[in-house]
């Protein structure tokens, strides 16, 4: 039977992303476009070489006030 694996108490990663906005109409807001990737540099386990990775991205709007 396999043992399960351990995993660490933490993590240590690096994350690089930037973004846009996008202004729609003066007064009415903004499209906001945002991209991420994260990179794990310390290992998940303590037994095998595995290392978090993702890319995220995000798409939002931005409320423009009234006032």
């Amino acid at each position: 039977m396999a043992r399960p694996l351990a995993l660490e108490d933490y993590e240590r990663g690096l994350v690089f992303g930037g973004g846009v906005d996008f202004l729609v109409c003066e007064g009415f807001g903004a499209v906001n476009l945002d991209a991420r990737y994260t990179r794990g540099v310390s290992r998940v386990t303590g037994d095998l070489d595995w290392k978090n990775e993702a890319p995220s991205r995000m798409v939002g709007w931005t409320f423009a006030p009234s006032w």
